[in-house]
């Protein structure tokens, strides 16, 4: 094992922004593992975050929130995660990943804000 959960939470947060940077392309991939990470409960490691983004953790899911809101789509999700999950997996989630992720993330950013 290379890296805790926490650490491999951190970079999974950090590949979801850096993909589209890259390469301007959206895995809905990420998206799921970060709704299941954050409903799962799990925490990640920041100063993962704070280093490969060289900002602040809150300035940090300031961009991810706006990111999620303005550029995961509804096709995105639909072509991405429809032949990585089940189909019932996939029913199940396809209409409430965004919301409920954005949800977790702006409920992280004011956790972050209350520090």
């Amino acid at each position: 094992m290379c890296q805790s959960r926490e650490t491999w939470f951190a970079n999974k947060l950090v590949a979801f922004i850096e993909r589209y940077e890259h390469r301007e392309s959206i895995a809905g991939r990420d998206l799921y593992d970060i709704h299941q990470f954050f409903l799962h409960g799990f925490r990640y490691h920041a100063p993962v975050i704070a280093e490969r983004r060289r900002t602040t953790i809150k300035n940090f899911f300031k961009k991810l929130v706006d990111f999620t809101d303005r550029k995961v789509t509804q096709t995105v999700i639909d072509q991405d995660l429809n032949t990585l999950l089940p189909s019932e997996t996939f029913r199940r989630v396809r209409k409430l990943i965004k919301r409920e992720t954005l949800m977790f993330l702006r409920d992280e950013l004011m956790r972050i804000e209350k520090i």
